[in-house]
């Protein structure tokens, strides 16, 4: 089963905002202001203008203007990315550069092509980090030669929030570590052909949502393509998203956390989990940890040690609602759920694994 990335396409020059995505039709919109008057407005000044409202004076739906100080320079004339990165309408050649002088709460666009990096860029502040056109397929981050993450975002002392969007990331190493409490929200996205953790979080307490993203083909040696650790409160929504092929010792999602501290709730929603090769399971609530896991209209089949497992000192309640568990030829070998081998399609049930799992997996 595959998913369809809902990306947003542009065919104009400008970048694409990827906050523009969220805001469905029929519903409140968002405006941009056009300070140069040429129907094209910044993203850094927007405001939120009810359904129905008409659009304010001086303000614009379009939000991909590279320059808005200038009448002359818009999507449709002189606004092109090349191929380094863009912040506020001024391009760097390198990411690191272009994050450092970005403000709070700024989008840095990366242009389309393949940006090879062979040294760890630091986030340090609240910020969007997107491809310029809204397309993961031709914006790529590669590390290259990296035994440590490509993308390290540690933020001390205060909330933040980072988002990445419409990217593409492969090669050696981590792609991207959380160490901050507060949100990171990564969408329309693809990690692939990896030698390391896609996502790596370590944080005492936050919530990470991940939407319409492919993990695929990527090998750890000890963790998995998503690896959550944490000693508080940690949420994490996983939405229409696929984890395939993956490789490791728990291959596609593991987590691991002192358990006393706070707990993790994990939430799966119209998730494929399918044909991911690990020693433990595909998903794995780890040693000592404590928390939930909700699967809903999801798939978990044909994963090589098993579907979901919780570790020794370790416990979950878990809901699973109209989700394929795989039956016959689409089983999970290793079991489906903490060594239990005989759940199917569309299985809807409550229960608790990690003490006394077998006899309450059911209806």
């Amino acid at each position: 089963m595959l998913i369809s990335m809902m990306l947003m396409g542009c065919a104009a020059l400008g970048p694409v905002d990827p906050w523009s995505v969220n805001v469905p039709d029929g519903a409140d919109y968002l405006v941009y202001s056009d300070a140069d008057g040429d129907g094209f407005g910044w993203h850094g000044d927007r405001q939120l203008v009810s359904n129905g409202e008409p659009i304010p004076a001086g303000y614009s739906r379009e939000s991909n203007d590279c320059d808005d100080l200038d009448p002359d320079v818009h999507p449709n004339e002189g606004c092109e990315c090349g191929d380094g990165m863009w912040v506020d309408g001024v391009a760097y050649d390198t990411l690191q550069r272009a994050i450092s002088s970005a403000e709070q709460r700024r989008n840095v666009y990366v242009c389309p092509g393949r940006h090879e990096l062979s040294s760890t860029v630091k986030v340090e502040r609240s910020l969007r980090l997107a491809s310029w056109n809204g397309d993961e397929s031709t914006a790529t981050l590669v590390s290259v030669g990296l035994h440590r993450p490509l993308i390290n975002l540690s933020i001390d002392g205060k909330l933040a929030e980072v988002e990445v969007a419409n990217l593409s990331f492969t090669g050696s190493g981590t792609s991207i570590r959380f160490m901050m409490e507060g949100i990171l929200d990564v969408f329309g996205s693809r990690f692939y052909d990896l030698e390391g953790e896609a996502l790596s979080v370590h944080t005492s307490h936050g919530r990470v949502a991940i939407r319409d993203t492919v993990f695929t083909d990527n090998e750890t040696e000890h963790s998995s393509a998503v690896w959550l650790s944490n000693d508080g409160d940690l949420l994490v929504q996983i939405e229409r998203a696929e984890f395939v092929g993956n490789r490791g010792y728990v291959a596609a999602i593991g987590s691991t956390g002192s358990g006393a501290a706070g707990s993790l709730a994990l939430e799966l929603r119209d998730v494929v989990v399918d044909r991911n090769d690990s020693e433990v399971a595909a998903v794995s609530i780890g040693s000592y940890s404590i928390g939930t896991l909700t699967v809903e209209n999801s798939q978990l089949t044909r994963n090589i040690g098993g579907a979901v497992r919780a570790g020794e000192g370790a416990f979950a309640d878990v809901v699973s609602i109209d989700t394929d568990w795989g039956d016959g030829e689409d089983d999970n070998p290793g079991g489906d759920l903490n060594g239990i081998d005989d759940l199917g399609p569309n299985e809807t049930f409550e229960c608790r694994i990690g003490d006394a799992w077998e006899e309450k997996c059911r209806p």
